[in-house]
């Protein structure tokens, strides 16, 4: 598990085996789970990444943004 205090910006990235906390805006890349746990999770105050991955999963969200706005809409999450 890694716990990052501050902001992931562009370009950047924030690995973790396990679980990743970020106490700030995720705006670079975010991938967990690396040595293979699919139960991993990316938590943060500011969700707009770049990328995310869990394990060998990976999504470029730009690709999914207005799904995963309409996702947020529906959990009331901003």
């Amino acid at each position: 598990m890694i716990h990052a205090i501050g902001n992931v910006n562009h370009g950047g990235e924030a690995l973790s085996d396990g679980d990743l906390h970020i106490y700030g805006k995720l705006l670079g890349r975010a991938i967990c789970g690396l040595k293979g746990s699919y139960a991993s999770s990316v938590y943060c105050q500011y969700f707009d990444p770049s990328l995310i991955g869990i394990n060998d999963h990976f999504i470029n969200v730009e690709d999914y943004k207005e799904q995963l706005q309409r996702l947020l809409d529906l959990l009331d999450i901003y």
